[in-house]
């Protein structure tokens, strides 16, 4: 198993909770990331980022075992992102500029 720490684990007031990331790689390697992170959500961006990440298979809540069962490929949330990364292209895209 790999693990991958994005972060202390405490944030501020906000506990960092743990997560286990199922993957799959550009190379088709199956592999699971320990993240910590605030919310699934905050897990989901940080994959985002990770650029050897194709697939984000399934994310367990450590704590209760609650899974979040995924499956499909990020790349279209990891170019949304970009625009993001970007904020007058995406505010433009948004009203409809672009």
């Amino acid at each position: 198993m790999l693990y991958y720490s994005v972060d202390f684990k405490k944030l501020g007031q906000q506990l960092m909770i743990d997560f286990i990331v199922k993957v799959k790689t550009f190379e088709g390697e199956d592999l699971e990331l320990k993240v910590f992170a605030v919310n699934v959500y905050e897990v989901i961006d940080t994959m985002l980022t990770v650029d050897s990440v194709k697939n984000i298979l399934t994310i367990t809540r450590i704590d209760d075992g609650y899974v979040w069962n995924l499956g499909e490929t990020i790349e279209p949330l990891r170019e949304l992102r970009k625009e993001i990364d970007q904020p007058d292209s995406f505010f433009r895209k948004l009203i409809g500029e672009m």
